[in-house]
């Protein structure tokens, strides 16, 4: 019985060896995609959230010339993305619903410190948008790696930090832990697949808590630097309407109201066949045409002239 437990423990050991040098190899770059293919793992190494935010950030970071920023979530992005190579005097960078308000002010402040002469910033976004924050889905790869890749996690305040260590864990949102998790595709899915186990993430008791700070610190460092900033909703499929009053007696007391009181007032409401999936259109709404007939609707009045 004793060999038995010596034969056990030096199996464990063993197999804790060949883990941890199997996962050394997954953070090497020489190897990194080798071994993510052996682990089925390459989608969390090269499209995964991460991938697809990151080169916003870098974007909203890069001197231009241009004057004028365009961000939002993802039916901003469908409205407005194409639109880039008409409008050579605004950067235009729809991203992701995912990317929440934190991200929002992120792109807000790289693009502010670049564009020493910018006038205006516009962020539009659905209703439900403002209610993302940090879930155990996407919070972690489209707010938290490229946000560290950019070494703009700084950007964010105390409170925040607080609430990402208590849904991701302290080590993992600490640099040693991000690499671990940035740099291999392994630990992407194991990680990512494990704290979706763990609940939806931060729950806040008033849904709008983020928004209300984030929004409000874009308010804030455009009022520093000269810039006018507006906040407009994006189109709403009308299959969301009975969400209207609920939404308008929360946003009613958030501190977004005080700077965007007419916002709830503001969103325009489009037949449901439009978007298949209720929230972004679809088939011949989904063309250039129709599209650009959507954005003449929601920047009526808001001294945005854009090209299309």
């Amino acid at each position: 019985m004793k060999r038995l437990y010596i034969n056990a423990i030096s199996f464990f050991i063993l197999f804790a060896a060949i883990a941890l040098l199997f996962d050394r190899f997954s953070l090497k770059p020489d190897s990194r995609m080798v071994i993510a293919e052996w682990t089925d793992s390459v989608s969390y190494l090269t499209m995964d959230g991460t991938s697809e935010a990151l080169p916003y950030f870098e974007k909203a970071g890069t001197s231009d010339g241009t004057t004028t920023l365009i961000i939002g979530d993802s039916v901003c992005r469908q409205l407005f993305n194409d639109l880039q190579e008409y409008n050579e005097d605004m950067t235009i960078i729809g991203s992701n619903g995912a990317v929440s308000t934190v991200g929002q002010y992120v792109l807000t402040s790289l693009y502010l410190d670049a564009h020493p002469d910018a006038t205006d910033v516009y962020l539009f976004m659905l209703p439900e948008s403002l209610s993302r924050s940090f879930d155990t889905t996407y919070g972690y790869s489209y707010i938290v790696l490229p946000l560290a890749q950019t070494g703009t996690l700084e950007n964010l305040d105390q409170d925040t930090f607080d609430i990402m260590a208590e849904t991701y864990g302290d080590f993992f949102v600490e640099n040693r832990g991000i690499e671990l998790i940035d740099k291999s595709g392994l630990n992407r899915k194991l990680y990512l697949n494990a704290i979706q186990e763990t609940g939806p993430g931060y729950e806040p008791e008033y849904p709008l808590d983020i928004a209300d700070r984030y929004v409000l610190k874009i308010n804030d460092l455009c009022t520093e630097r000269g810039v006018r900033f507006h906040m407009i909703p994006c189109p709403v499929s009308d299959e969301h309407i009975d969400q209207d009053e609920a939404f308008r007696e929360m946003y009613g007391s958030s501190q977004m109201h005080e700077i965007f009181p007419d916002y709830p007032d503001e969103v325009y409401y489009y037949p449901a066949e439009q978007a298949a999936d209720g929230v972004h259109f679809s088939g011949d709404y989904a063309l250039r045409e129709s599209l650009n007939e959507k954005v003449a609707i929601i920047t009526e009045g808001t001294g945005l002239e854009l090209i299309y």
